[in-house]
């Protein structure tokens, strides 16, 4: 039957092209497994495959988890999605005070907050009830309800809304309400758990050099509830039939078949992708967790993933009953290796002629657009540098240590003649730039590695009093003061 689905050497010629070291695939239609099967290498350098039961990191896939979760409060009237969450939780506070009276469930599970990413913080070592705290002085980046702004920060903090009104971790919510009554018992919410497991992927990152080479695991396990859920095909399969049939579970709805449905209809614009062909919509949506999309006049309803070394897709057509979920263990871009898999698949399922999505989506190999964007940024592209332009003070002056209330610490250190910062426990090479200009090349944001520019500002005394830092593409800098 796999043979119907996709052909193995269709897969393994885009996996040359992509560089792709492994990648697991399952189909479900009608209710009948129709394909399970790894390709490729889970660890290459062992050359260890690939199996229906490796563990991949499914990353902002787990958005899915966390907002049915959330269903399942509103079914229960613990939870509504129309209500401002400062009714239930009057510490609730956004840096915009209109956001803080009127921002809903509904708002914060389909991205439109108006808040900006600030993915520095949810990867960071504190706790959620911190970031709680820390969300009221995160800048905005657009009027509240005024623009679609995906934020793994939000989501994030819906999963401790779900923590606050239980009393349970979302990590045990997850593990008691889904995965045990779904028989998901290859799937975990850490990243310490999923390195203990018998069958795992190793993570893969292409480095700029072309050379794809293995990295370390990385732990969001704070960032859990947008991110942090390892799980295998066998296991994920199960959650998209889960989704198909409207949340019905062996003969009992488990989630009322209206809030299924809520998550999958759409609320907001959303930019999907660079390519533009008459069977797909040239505009997608978000739902609350779910992208609402088409295929060739069908619904398509779907979510990816990407984390440090993995991406992943799980999606389904929900009129024609068939969904199909893929893990692999390469770091991005894999989105355009991901749909023109899963395109041959659906026309082959429906009985299309088969559409060359193969060579219809190779040419934007490095185009970034929509969904579709690589992991080095660097945002000094364009700023010319003003040659032997130096700094106003002496190094041992911008020495010390910053705060600003949303990020927390950073330390400025001096350095055998280098100076080197110190946040989130992990120390950034500083360099200069011209004047008090200076380049942070590598900080790490979500999946990117991003060169951020850092100014140092001085106070009317004449002494450094502080800097700004410009850490991702939409956040306006940041700026710490000295302590």
């Amino acid at each position: 039957m796999a043979q119907k689905c996709i052909s193995k050497q269709f897969i393994e010629n885009e996996m040359e092209f992509w560089k792709i070291p492994s990648v697991a695939i399952a189909v479900v239609k009608d209710d009948e497994i129709v394909m399970s099967e790894a390709f490729g290498y889970k660890d290459v350098e062992n050359k260890i495959p690939a199996t229906p039961k490796t563990q991949y990191g499914i990353a902002s896939c787990s958005k899915s988890f966390t907002s049915t979760i959330i269903a399942m409060l509103v079914d229960e009237g613990k939870l509504d999605y129309d209500v401002p969450i400062i009714e239930y939780f009057p510490d609730f506070k956004m840096y915009d005070e209109f956001a803080t009276k009127e921002c809903t469930l509904r708002d914060m599970l389909s991205h439109r907050t108006g808040l900006a990413p600030h993915d520095a913080l949810w990867i960071d070592t504190i706790d959620r009830s911190t970031l709680w705290e820390r969300l009221r002085y995160l800048k905005p980046m657009a009027p509240f309800r005024a623009q679609t702004l995906y934020n793994n920060t939000i989501y994030t903090l819906i999963g401790h809304i779900a923590e606050k009104i239980t009393g349970q971790t979302w990590d045990d919510l997850i593990k008691e309400r889904l995965f045990k009554p779904l028989g998901m018992t290859n799937s975990n919410t850490s990243a310490g758990d999923m390195v203990k497991a018998p069958d795992y992927a190793i993570p893969y990152w292409e480095g700029k050099d072309g050379i794809v080479r293995k990295v370390d695991v990385l732990n969001v396990d704070l960032g859990g509830p947008a991110a942090s859920i390892n799980s295998c095909i066998e296991d994920l399969i199960k959650w998209v039939n889960f989704h198909i049939n409207d949340g019905e579970l062996n003969g009992k709805q488990i989630v009322s078949k209206e809030n299924m449905q809520q998550m999958h209809t759409m609320n907001v614009p959303f930019k999907l992708f660079p390519w533009l062909y008459e069977e797909l919509p040239h505009c997608g949506g978000y739902g609350m967790a779910w992208f609402t999309d088409g295929y060739r006049g069908n619904q398509f309803v779907w979510h990816t993933g990407e984390i440090e070394g993995y991406c992943s897709i799980m999606g389904f057509l929900p009129d024609k009953k068939i969904g199909i979920t893929m893990l692999m263990n390469l770091h991005k871009p894999c989105m355009p290796f991901i749909f023109t898999l899963a395109y041959q698949i659906f026309d082959n399922l429906l009985g299309y002629d088969v559409i060359d999505w193969s060579s219809r989506i190779r040419p934007y190999k490095g185009v970034n657009d929509g969904c579709i964007y690589h992991w080095d940024v660097d945002q000094m592209v364009g700023v010319e540098q003003i040659k032997d332009a130096p700094m106003s003070h002496l190094p041992e002056e911008y020495v010390g240590d910053y705060f600003n209330p949303g990020y927390g610490d950073f330390k400025i250190m001096y350095r055998d003649g280098a100076f080197i910062g110190l946040y989130r426990g992990v120390e950034q090479v500083i360099e200069h730039f011209h004047y008090d200009v200076m380049r942070v090349p590598d900080v790490r944001e979500d999946t990117l590695l991003v060169v951020c520019p850092l100014r140092f500002i001085t106070g009317v005394d004449g002494k450094i009093s502080g800097f700004d830092i410009k850490l991702d593409t939409e956040t306006a800098p940041i700026v710490f003061e000295r302590c």
